[in-house]
């Protein structure tokens, strides 16, 4: 968004988040592109876009009030542990309503971004139109990005496995439009990459599935090979 963040307020919580580990400043970085990326598929206006791309950039701000002990422990939260994390929308709610020229949108965006469709999300169990769009694309943003990235405990998953994990999985629990949105324009994105099948074959992906996002068809040499046909090969890595 070019200079649409210079907000002293705004880069005193980025640093803030930095201070708290850098995963979570290049998440909230990496949230708040993929956010503004789906913003522009769905035809977002300026102003509307420039709300959503700050929200994303904050929406974990939450987090560098949570114990790093917790925060960075590797492997499963117990159930304590995962209680105390999920303070943080509200905690991040709070810390932002504070800052001038936050708007509703923005905070929406903050304290929301863990609500899912069906209610089973947090901190309140909202579904549907009760939870703001704003909220809606962060959400998908935060789980594709936080699958694809290297964590400390936890290698970072082939974009493809992530699509299909959300096409399967988050069925029902994110929007449907926005997910939907996102990743037919998000696997466009790999068309030309080089990739290894699970079949052992290198190749490259040539053409996204509407039907079958997650299974694009790949040019292995002089032969073609639709993933969506051949379900006992996948892409195993990106290279």
């Amino acid at each position: 968004m070019s200079k649409v963040n210079e907000n002293r307020e705004i880069v005193s919580c980025i640093s803030e988040m930095r201070a708290a580990g850098d995963y979570l400043y290049t998440h909230s970085i990496n949230v708040a592109l993929l956010s503004m990326l789906l913003g522009k598929w769905l035809k977002y206006d300026y102003l509307r876009l420039k709300s959503l791309v700050t929200s994303a950039f904050l929406h974990d701000i939450g987090k560098s009030r949570i114990p790093s002990e917790i925060l960075n422990k590797p492997g499963t939260l117990d159930e304590n542990e995962f209680a105390e994390i999920k303070k943080h929308c509200v905690i991040g709610y709070k810390l932002a309503e504070s800052f001038p020229g936050m708007d509703e949108d923005i905070l929406k965006g903050i304290l929301q971004h863990h609500e899912r469709e069906d209610g089973s999300g947090y901190p309140f169990g909202l579904r549907g139109d009760r939870i703001h769009e704003i909220a809606k694309i962060i959400a998908v943003a935060d789980i594709y990005d936080a699958m694809t990235s290297n964590r400390f405990y936890k290698e970072r998953a082939c974009p493809f496995d992530v699509i299909d994990y959300i096409e399967k999985d988050h069925l029902g629990t994110l929007d449907h439009r926005i997910t939907s949105t996102f990743l037919k324009n998000i696997a466009s994105y790999y068309i030309g990459e080089h990739v290894i099948l699970s079949s052992g074959d290198t190749g490259e992906i040539v053409y996204i599935n509407p039907y079958h996002i997650s299974r694009p068809i790949v040019k292995c040499g002089d032969k073609y090979v639709d993933l969506s046909a051949e379900r006992s090969v996948k892409i195993a890595e990106m290279m």
